[in-house]
């Protein structure tokens, strides 16, 4: 009963997420826009929380101000990428990355549950036993995290450079999807760039920075385009998690002994 729930609160936030970004890129106020979306959805709960959201908005707060104050429906992450969308002037960008985001997440939940229920029928026909792949699974998303938060923060430091935001700036405000560790590194990349040195130095002992991440990067400075090199290495990032994932799920069921 909590898994249909939550299901349908993704689904509720996927659609907010989406019309959002349409009634801002319309050139539609935050304000008008929550207020036509509070009307529009069907959920009376999710609209007093839409309600909420613009009741805030008219007091003074940002958007990702008013969404921490939510925490049942809007994940840290989400209001990371959302506090990136403002600081970087492009929050009509950001709601469509995080619509993006949300619709990939539940795809994948749908494909898991499938396969969830093929791991238990080739249990019964003397396969691998159904907990041991769930265990599998459960460690590949573990050892994966990291690098998931660190597609989100190439992406939204390549955004917020891309919409002229000081260096310094875009990297204190991507950092906040990592993990404390991480965050420690992306702060001594910052003091290295006042004293004249370079990003990367300190960033590669980051978790979940690969070292293909790191030339990407290296390249970004020492040409220019570090905005680009960030959305490449965010995106590089974001197949390699997924790739690594579906290649577990498939081998765990037989289904792929050597995957390319």
């Amino acid at each position: 009963m909590a898994e249909t729930a939550d299901a349908g609160r993704r689904r509720l936030v996927g659609v907010f997420a989406r019309e959002f970004a349409a009634l801002i890129n319309a050139g539609v106020s935050l304000v008008r826009s929550l207020q036509a979306l509070g009307e529009a959805t069907p959920d009376p709960q999710f609209a007093a929380v839409v309600g909420d959201l613009q009741a805030r908005l008219e007091g003074g707060e940002t958007l990702s101000q008013a969404m921490h104050a939510q925490p049942e429906w809007f994940s840290p992450l989400a209001i990371s990428m959302v506090r990136a969308g403002e600081v970087g002037g492009v929050l009509d960008e950001t709601m469509e990355r995080w619509a993006d985001m949300l619709d990939r997440d539940e795809a994948f939940r749908e494909k898991l549950q499938l396969y969830q229920l093929l791991a238990r029928v080739a249990e019964a026909v003397g396969g691998t036993p159904a907990g041991q792949w769930e265990a599998r699974i459960r460690h590949v998303l573990e050892a994966s995290r990291d690098r998931a938060n660190a597609s989100i923060f190439c992406a939204n430091l390549g955004m917020m450079l891309g919409s002229g935001v000081p260096v310094l700036q875009a990297l204190s405000v991507a950092a906040e999807v990592l993990t404390e560790e991480a965050r420690n590194c992306v702060n001594e990349a910052r003091e290295s760039i006042r004293g004249g040195e370079t990003i990367w130095g300190p960033m590669q002992r980051a978790p979940g920075l690969t070292p293909v991440v790191g030339w990407l990067l290296r390249v970004g400075e020492e040409t220019g385009t570090l905005d680009t090199m960030s959305f490449r290495a965010g995106e590089l990032l974001r197949v390699e998690v997924e790739r690594e994932l579906q290649e577990v799920i498939a081998s765990a069921l037989g289904r792929a002994e050597d995957p390319e």
